[in-house]
């Protein structure tokens, strides 16, 4: 699928608008595929727990709380990983993206910081599957804000009114910058501000989440729902 988002975005902006277009949706679409495919993993692996009766024993074991909830996400991190490589690799050899001034530090870091905030923001949204019926909708919602609102497709100083202020709090829209900055050669120094934001995104998402993760925790014990959905 991040290979048909990138295609499909890529021939968008290069008969619709310009050869330049095209480029800057090959590369937000490239990095967009590791929050993409966390997000519906995660929150799949979530909702799962539900259904198939292993949430109980979860709740109900004695091991460390913050271990269980990152436990989640950790396996899944590298997929995110092998999935942005994929889409760089594919977008190297078919579709003409040029590496030829890439600072290899700043991008790499770039991912690891998108794939560490990604992985905290499916996290927080993904203990939501446990309380809702339809996992799918959790998904698609989060999925859906970080393609509209962090700069992967439309440029966030285009957008109107407050909603530049709105991606400042999403994962991926300063890692994107930072990502973009990494094939025009910028060095880790200039892209400074860009992947700490990225990293403060990252690590409030991932204490909302676990504190989330506590409170559906004691709820659910408190009402004995294991297995069932609270909404």
């Amino acid at each position: 699928m991040p290979v048909l988002y990138i295609t499909m975005l890529m021939l968008t902006g290069r008969f619709a608008n310009s050869p330049l277009d095209s480029d800057y949706y090959i590369k937000g679409m490239a990095a967009y595929s590791t929050p993409f495919i966390l997000i519906w993993g995660i929150t799949q692996c979530h909702y799962y727990e539900r259904v198939i009766g292993t949430l109980g024993h979860v709740f109900g074991c004695s091991g460390n709380r913050w271990l269980i909830y990152w436990s989640r996400g950790t396996l899944h991190f590298p997929n995110g990983m092998f999935t942005v490589a994929t889409s760089l690799i594919f977008a190297g050899a078919f579709i003409g993206l040029d590496f030829s001034s890439t600072n290899w530090l700043t991008l790499v870091t770039s991912i690891l910081l998108i794939g560490f905030s990604s992985t905290a923001f499916a996290l927080c949204i993904g203990v939501l599957a446990i309380v809702v019926r339809d996992w799918l909708v959790v998904s698609a919602a989060g999925s859906g804000l970080l393609i509209v609102f962090t700069g992967v497709v439309i440029p966030v100083d285009e957008m109107p009114l407050f909603l530049p202020y709105f991606g400042d709090v999403l994962p991926l829209t300063h890692g994107v910058a930072a990502f973009r900055e990494a094939f025009v050669g910028a060095d880790l120094a200039s892209v400074g501000t860009d992947l700490a934001w990225e990293a403060a995104v990252g690590i409030c998402y991932g204490l909302a989440g676990y504190l989330l993760f506590l409170i559906i925790e004691a709820d659910a014990k408190r009402r004995g729902a294991y297995e069932t959905s609270i909404l």
